[in-house]
Formats: C-alpha cells, structure tokens, sequence
C-alpha cells in the first residue's frame, strides 16, 4: 500500500468512526482539509454522508446477539469494527465484544487482524493488558470477546485537558507510562510486539490504572510477517523510524511508540506533527522532537530526558527493552537517579546540526575562532559556504545514485508480484504439495522483502534530498533529483492502473520541478500511431474511464467516451442497443440509444393490449420496487392481491396502476432488444456522428450494450493508412472501420515511457464467423472467439445428429447429454428417442452440465457441419491466453468490466433473489473491451488448458450462475476439473479459425 493510500484510509477510517458515533460531517469540509484526497475515497465519504441515517439505524437494528453474547449497546466505534457492551449468558458477566465493520466481512486483512489480535492477547497475562476471553464467528460475522474496562480512553483525556488549556499531571503521566511499560514487557517475554501504542490504544480505568488494548497488528510468533501488509503497520505520529522504513520490529519499537504517547501527555502535542503523511515521514526520519521541557518547563528534567531518549531513532539508543523503561520511570517517581542519559556535547551539536546545518556550520566556526584565537576572515567564511553547498551535491549525488537501484527494481518487483498472485490464486482452486506451500511463501517473502527494500530506499532518497535542500535550496539538480523520485512512483502507478497514486506522484513531480522534463511527461501525452489495413479505413479513438467519475452515482465500472470530449445531447455514458446485423437505413454498427422515447438503460417496456396502457410505456417500478429487467417485471408483476404499479410513456406522461399483476392489466414485459428485433418501433438511431429518428424493421439481430462505441468526429483519431497524434496516458478503446468490411475493436492502455510512441496494426477482415467478436490471441494473432456461450438450442441440434445419439445409445458411461455427476441425464427423450429441453430451459440458456470431452466433441461435430456445408470455418474450444485475452486482462482489469463487481451486473449467486440460468446476453455490464459478454457470470467454461497436468486436471475459468465470491468471478481465477466431469455450472464458447488456419 502506498503512503498516499495509508494517508486516504485513515482519513476514511476516522470519517467511519464519526459516522458510527453520530458525528457525521459534510464531505466538502473534509476535503478542504485535506485536498489531496483521492477519487476513490472522496467518493466513499460522500456515500456514507447520503445514506448516513438509514446505515445507523439498519447497524443498530441488525445485531442483537453474537454466539452467547447479548449485546446492549455500542461503546466505541473505530476504521476496523465496533465495540459493544454485552452479557454473556447464562452467567450474566458483562464483557467488550469487538465487531468487524459489516463492509470488512470478507477482508482477509480484517479476519487476520482480529485474530491475530485474540492470539496475542491470549499470550499475555498482566493487569495492565486487556484479557481476551474468546474468538468466535456467527454466520458472516467475526468477532472478539474482551474483558470490559470501565473509564476512558487516553486519546480524549489528553483532548479534553488541551481543550480547557491545561496538561495532564506529571506524576500521573509517568505512573501510567510506568504501568504500561510493565505491560509490554510481558507481551514481550511471549514474543509480541504491539507495534501500535498510542494514546487511542490505551484505556484508563476509574481506579486510574491504565489498560492496554488493540494488538490487531501485533508482532505474534506465530504470525507469517508481512501476511497484513507489505509495507508499514501502525499510526504515523507514533511509529518508530524502523516501522516506517520497512525494517525489522522489535521491544523497543514499543519502547518509541509509548515514549511517544508520553509525550504528548506531557506536551499536549505529537512528536512531530503535520497534516501531511509525507511530511510527518521525513520529520521522524530526519529530525529531533523539540524539548519536552521547552514545551512544558514544568516538567522534571529526568522525565524529559527517560521520554526523549525512548524517541531516538537509532534503536540501540533507546532503553533495550520495556522492562528497562518502567525501570527508569519508576526511578523518576521515587526521585532517585535515572539510568537514561542525556547525548553529550558532541551528539548534541550533531543532533542539532541534523535540524539546522547551516546555523551549525556557523556555530563550529565561531568555536574555533573563540578556543584558537583567530580572526574570522572573509575567505574562511567563504570557504564554510563552499564547505556546505559541496555537502548539497554530495547529498544530491548519493540520492540519484540510490534513485538508479530504485529504478531498476519494479522489473524484480513486477515478476515476483505475478508468481505470487498466480500461487495465491492456486490455493483458492487446488490442493498444494508441501514443497509448493514452501516455495510460496518463500515468494511471499521475497515479495515482502523487495517491497520494504524499496519503501526504505525511496525514504533514503527523500531524506538526502531533504538535507540537500536544507543545506542549500538552490543547489544544481536537486529540483530534477525530486522530480525523478516521483516519476518513478508515477510511472509504477500508472502501469498497475492505481489512478490515485498516480495523481499524488504527478503533483509530487509538478511541484518539485514544474517546468522540467519529468513535469513534461507526467502532464503530457503518448505519442500515439495506429496503422489500418486496409489504409483507408476510419479510426476511431474513446477513453476508457469509470463511470462514477461522469456520474455520481454510476457506480465503479469502466465505460468508453470519445477521446476528444462528451456528446452533446446524450448522456455521458448511455446504454445502447449496437446493431449486430443490419438492413436498409439501419447498418450494421449503428446504436439505438432511445427506443419509443425511452433510454435504454433500467428500460423493461409492456406489449399491452388496450388502455390506459400503450404499446411500449416503461415499467418504472411495482409497490415502489425500481424495475431493472424483465426479470424483476416478470418476479415482482405476479399474482398478488393489490399491487401498485408506476409506467411512464415515451413523452414522460406518468401513469399510475393498481391490480393483481402485470396480466391483469394487460401488459407483458418486453426487453429493448426484443422490442427492437420486432420491428415498426420508432427510434433515436447513433451513427457516424449524427443522432437521426427511424422506424426500426423487423428482422434486426441487437445487442443490449452498457459499454457503447459511438463513432463520431469527437472519436475520430485518423483517416488514413498511417497517422499519429498525442494523447494523455490511460485507457483506450479503438475501432478501425470501413465501407465494405467488419469493424474491429479493440484495447491498449497507453502508459508514457521510453520511447514514447505507441504504435497498433490491426487488418480489418472481409469476412467474419456469425456471431465472433476478434480479439488478441497469445502470440500476437488475434484470433475469433464466440461473443457469448453455446446455448442449449445449439447444443441441442447436436443431440439430434444420429451420430451423436448412437454414440450415446452405444456408451456405457453417460456421455454427451447434459447432466450433473450425481444426478441422470438433465435432457429427456422422446418415446422415439428424441432429445428435448428439459422444463425451464429455454432455448438461449446457456448449455449446461457438459464435461470437457461433451465440449471437444460439440467443437468435432460443428468443424465437420462447416466442411460439408462448404463453410471456410473449424472450431475449438480457447486456450488460456485468448480467453483472458478476450476479457481484457491486458489492460490491468479485475473483471471484464473494471476493478468493482456487483450482484446485478453480471449473472451470479445474487443478482437475483432466487439465483438460476439465465439467456445469454442478459447482462449488458458483463462485456469485455471486444465485445465479448457473459465473461464474469453465466456459465463456467472450458479452456484447452491444463489446469493440473499430473493430476489429469483441464481448466475451467469464469463465474456463474451459482457463484456469488469475487474471488470466483474474477478474470484470473481459473479451476481444475476432470475432462469427464459435467455439472450444473459447466458450459463454453469456442474459437473459430479459418480452415487453413486449424488445418496446420
């Protein structure tokens, strides 16, 4: 996680916890204080500020028990969950119980955090520590049973005594840091290390004892390290410089964070304070704390000197261990000696020559003037000038040279990254031998390491850099030196599709060197050259970008608009029917982006028999239920005793309904689609840049489209068999165009590096297999792969072959047929031994329960219809490569759509109410950058891939009906099956090559 990602989720965290507590604030004032906040997180804030009452009354409503806990009311409420008061029962003892945070139910990072906070505090026994008293799970829901600590928290007795202008009691300051000293020494002694003390971690009973709580990140022997994160674990204001840079954590990490919160008891203020994560960095790196007692003169010099030496940033000049700090403090109490020393003449200029270089060159030289009797001359004082921009440069040398190893890392980083993500997502699909779980984690920990490695360098850096600066601000090469550093970040960032981290870098660049080369590059272009073949063809350029981002409430899924700006007069991301195969005035290519009046989008029409209906008025909603589909029309227009009804007509004149269901009021439900393949409906048809009004023909072949390409002058990159322009990094979608032949589209993410120039050749075919979409394949030769799934109606043709009903007559095992492996054959037969669809099934389902043998041989059966129908076609099932291919995974996309699913974009487990197979094509959302649909829900498919060779495994890859974890429906997911295996989830689509082609 980057530190502007750090910085942005606890900003978040903490807008969270004033949520939960009631204290919500409006997001204009969060972002004006914090304006480098990033989309995503801005966005996140807004949703909670809109839905803020109905959440807090749905929390309180939804949780009253958890295994024997009652729950009776909310304590506290925090980033990762929520503390309740409860009674556990049958005893009636009142216990904390700590509750994830509803939207973190499926974090891996959560669970891990909750219990590894139970094993730690398991470990450890003393006063001072909160005991736990059990880790449990219901349902969905995790959670911690602690022992209940009456009082208060630190954090807000230090708020409220700086609030009245005051600052908490010494002696009682240092009695708690004494107590709480005692304690981590005995986590300690068991191998924990907190690695997160600060004031909002410690508890203060009314007796005044202080309890130490929260180990959710803690150090615990039996911990993988690095399994929560990568980089750094803890709050900023608090952690120790090791923390920070990646390096190993141990007691005396503690030791800093609780002298740290010690501090500010005394002080009223952190160590070093900033409202910016960076700046807050580079202090603890590279600066002392100010005095406590230059803040505070009150306060005894030996407290002062036990605090400011637990904050030295060499660890083997802190106190060596907890035990050795509640040591000294108890000393302070008693007023006898400490242990603790304060730095000595030496350490001391050094210390303050590390804040103020210049000023200490001074300094040394006028002490040499006093001990040596010389006059101070000008050419000595110049020679000290000279002394110190020299020691600028250097600084500047040594950080460019650390900058060519950070530089040189992401490859590194970049291959290991892949082999862990590909062996993590094995784990979730195979079982692994031992000597593969070893070899993971070892790549996990090379992972962990690289990426330490690297935060600590580009610390490093920042820290030469800064000193540079402090030394002489306009030294030769510091304000390029910075603005390398940043690049770097903003180049990674881009490349791995973090547009939040590449919008921090790119300010970081501009502001360190706003007319340089690396500000150039960062706000500029690609330059960008397509080539057509045939030269003649149309190009045309969209951006790809999310759809939350030209709509606040479109949700985080990727959407093209032309590359040169909106459309004026439409939405800027409308649904639209994309002509499949066309006829007279409406050609193929063209969009449909209003049908009767009515947008595409949520549209359900009604085939309607007589008045108050029309023919095509829009279903809005049933009993105040938005309508979305035909499905939802279909489940909740049924039977009912009085339902109230909302249509609209094209004009926008509203009508309002009520009766039984939709048949008692004389209207079916109707798609678009349907209604447009029809015919004699009016309609606002999109082509070639002009919006025109037409009477749609009957015969039409449509696809419902969330994503369209809508061609114009704003789209329009070149004309001509080879032109160049400039375009900022990103995301795009091209389509190459011709009278005469096929369109194609396609993807490619430009992302600004040397050389600068991106270049795409694609041929525009003259022909192509109905129904194929062209897309990538692995080698460079993009290959045809069907647009959506083999349906039943198709798989059924092939049953009835009498080659394929005799070799199932003729097989003892069930081949070919439809079925599920503990389940007969799904598909009846005739008395005359006729196949048929069974009951429910529909014609454009999706086929289902074929194993990976059904599949081949469908793919046979079809590449022997083609040559005896003189057909140039052969057919297979897709390999690996050209079904992620097909998906766009090239272009850093989790799901065909973008990096968020939800339920009602592709068909899963709960995109309805009651999940089962749907048509193909049902689902507009789920369509890759090609075109091709039903990629993420609908049917599993078979590949021609091994999955697990020595286990005689074939690869399945996509989600389906049945799925509802991401995890599952994900473009990289792929699981193993047996070749023989058929199950209700199972379908496939097919490559399709030119005979030659699958000849050789």
């Amino acid at each position: 996680m980057s530190r502007s990602d750090t910085r942005d989720e606890a900003v978040y965290d903490e807008y969270l916890a004033a949520c939960a507590a009631g204290r919500p604030e409006d997001p204009a004032a969060v972002v004006a204080r914090h304006p480098d906040l990033g989309p995503a997180v801005r966005s996140r804030i807004e949703e909670l500020w809109s839905i803020r009452p109905r959440r807090a009354v749905a929390a309180s409503r939804s949780l009253d028990r958890l295994g024997p806990y009652r729950l009776v009311e909310r304590l506290d409420a925090g980033g990762m969950g929520t503390v309740f008061r409860a009674v556990r029962e049958p005893d009636g003892a009142e216990v904390a119980v700590k509750v994830l945070r509803p939207e973190l139910a499926a974090s891996a990072t959560a669970l891990e955090r909750l219990r590894r906070e139970a094993l730690a505090l398991s470990r450890v026994r003393h006063p001072n520590v909160v005991r736990v008293l059990e880790f449990g799970q219901e349902g969905e829901t995790s959670y911690l049973a602690l022992e209940l600590v009456p009082g208060r928290g630190l954090d807000r007795i230090v708020a409220d005594a700086s609030a009245r202008g005051e600052l908490v009691a010494v002696d009682r300051v240092v009695r708690w840091g004494a107590a709480l000293a005692r304690g981590l020494a005995a986590a300690h002694r068991e191998g924990v290390v907190h690695r997160d003390v600060k004031p909002s971690n410690v508890h203060v009973r009314p007796d005044d004892a202080p309890m130490l709580l929260d180990f959710g990140i803690a150090q615990v022997p039996e911990s993988t390290p690095g399994a929560l994160t990568t980089t750094f674990a803890g709050s900023p204001f608090y952690a120790a410089p090791e923390q920070l840079t990646g390096e190993p954590s141990d007691g005396r990490t503690d030791v800093y964070g609780l002298c740290a919160t010690l501090y500010q008891c005394l002080t009223g203020r952190v160590p070093f304070a900033s409202d910016r994560f960076e700046e807050v960095l580079r202090r603890t790196l590279v600066e002392e704390p100010v005095p406590v007692r230059r803040l505070a003169p009150h306060v005894p010099r030996d407290v002062e000197t036990i605090v400011l030496a637990g904050l030295e940033k060499d660890p083997s000049r802190r106190p060596q261990s907890a035990e050795a700090l509640a040591d000294d403090l108890e000393r302070a109490l008693r007023g006898e000696r400490i242990r603790s020393r304060r730095p000595g003449p030496v350490r001391a200029l050094l210390r303050h020559a590390r804040r103020h270089p210049v000023a200490a060159g001074t300094a040394a030289l006028v002490v040499l003037t006093v001990c040596g009797g010389i006059a101070l001359s000008a050419a000595m004082r110049s020679a000290a000038q000279a002394r110190i921009r020299d020691e600028a440069r250097e600084a500047v040398r040594e950080a460019t040279l650390l900058t060519d190893a950070y530089e040189a890392d992401p490859g590194r980083e970049s291959a290991l990254a892949v082999a862990v993500r590909q062996g993590e997502a094995g784990l979730i699909s195979r079982w692994f031998a031992d000597d593969e779980v070893a070899r993971l984690n070892e790549q996990v920990r090379g992972l962990d390491a690289i990426r330490r490695e690297r935060d600590s360098r580009f610390l490093r850096i920042l820290s030469h850099l800064d000193r540079a600066e402090r030394l002489a601000p306009d030294v030769d090469g510091l304000a390029a030196a910075r603005a390398r550093l940043h690049l770097i970040g903003w180049r990674a960032a881009a490349a791995a599709g973090d547009d939040a981290a590449a919008a921090v870098q790119r300010q970081m660049v501009e502001r360190a060197d706003p007319a340089g080369p690396a500000a150039r590059e960062v706000s500029g272009s690609a330059d960008v050259q397509f080539v057509a073949d045939p030269p003649d063809a149309e190009v045309h350029l969209f951006r790809v970008v999310l759809r939350d981002e030209l709509e606040p409430r479109g949700g985080r899924r990727l959407v093209p608009v032309p590359w040169r700006g909106p459309i004026e007069g439409l939405p800027p991301s409308p649904w639209a029917l994309r002509i499949a195969r066309g006829s007279g005035d409406v050609p193929e290519g063209a969009h449909v982006v209003r049908l009767a009046g009515h947008l595409i989008e949520s549209c359900v029409l009604v085939d309607a028999t007589g008045p108050p209906l029309r023919a095509l008025d829009r279903i809005v909603s049933i009993d105040g239920v938005s309508v979305h589909d035909v499905a939802d029309a279909v489940r909740l227009g049924s039977d009912a005793p009085e339902r109230a009804f909302a249509f609209v007509r094209g004009d926008g004149t509203p009508i309002e309904l009520c009766g039984r269901s939709l048949a008692e009021l004389g209207a079916t439900p109707l798609s678009p689609a349907d209604a447009a393949r029809r015919g004699g409906v009016a309609a606002a048809l999109w082509r070639d840049g002009t919006l025109r009004d037409v009477v749609l023909p009957a015969g039409l072949d449509v696809r419902a489209t969330a994503a369209p390409l809508l061609d114009g002058p704003a789209s329009l990159f070149a004309a001509a068999a080879s032109a160049s322009a400039r375009v900022p990094p990103g995301e795009y979608v091209f389509l190459f165009r011709r009278e005469g032949r096929l369109d194609v589209r396609g993807g490619v993410q430009f992302v600004v590096a040397r050389p600068n120039v991106v270049k795409r050749r694609l041929p525009l075919p003259a022909e192509r297999p109905a129904g194929c979409v062209l897309v990538p394949g692995p080698v460079g030769e993009d290959v045809w792969i069907q647009e959506r799934e083999v349906t039943a109606g198709e798989y059924l043709e092939f049953l009835r072959d009498p080659a394929s009903r005799a070799a199932i007559d003729a097989s003892r095992a069930q081949v070919l047929v439809p079925r599920h492996e503990i389940d007969p054959p799904l598909w009846p037969r005739d008395a005359d031994g006729t196949f048929r669809l069974p009951e429910g099934t529909r014609p454009d389902h999706p086929v289902l329960g074929v194993s990976f043998d059904d599949a081949v041989a469908y793919a046979a059966w079809r590449t022997a219809r083609a040559a005896a129908s003189g057909e140039p076609w052969t057919y297979r099932l897709p390999r690996r490569e050209e079904w992620i291919g097909a998906a766009g995974a090239h272009l850093h996309r989790t799901f065909p759509f973008g990096p968020t699913f939800r339920p009602r974009w592709a068909s899963s487990c709960f995109s309805r109410p009651y999940p089962a197979p749907e048509p193909v094509l049902s689902y507009p959302v789920d369509e890759s950058p090609y075109g091709v649909f039903d990629l993420c829900g609908s049917a599993m498919e078979w590949c021609d891939e091994w999955f697990d060779e020595p286990r005689g495994l074939r690869q399945v890859r996509g989600g389906s009906w049945a799925q509802g974890a991401t995890d599952w429906l994900r473009i990289w997911a792929p699981r193993g099956a047996r070749p023989d295996r058929a199950d209700r989830e199972f379908g496939f689509r097919l490559v399709v090559e030119p005979a030659t082609r699958g000849a050789r």
